[in-house]
């Protein structure tokens, strides 16, 4: 057996017929490895940055509240 007689998932034989045995089934498999999808770094600072936004559209809105309602 070499890596030339190996079939991988999706293959589609074109002619002839394979007979084949399954090795290895489950998570730590390679199509299950790649199949999953990837870890999105978030760091501190883009939560902090996030946290700033948050507060400070809060604050804006306060306060064109509180101008609007003392202008007239």
């Amino acid at each position: 057996m070499s890596l030339e007689h190996a079939m991988w998932a999706n293959t589609v034989l074109a002619t002839g017929r394979i007979y084949a045995m399954v090795i290895m089934t489950g998570k730590e498999t390679r199509m299950a490895m790649n199949s999953r999808s990837p870890k999105t770094k978030f760091g501190i600072l883009d939560d902090e940055i996030n946290f700033l936004a948050i507060l400070l559209f809060f604050m804006m809105a306060i306060m064109s509240g509180i101008v609007t309602a003392f202008s007239g």
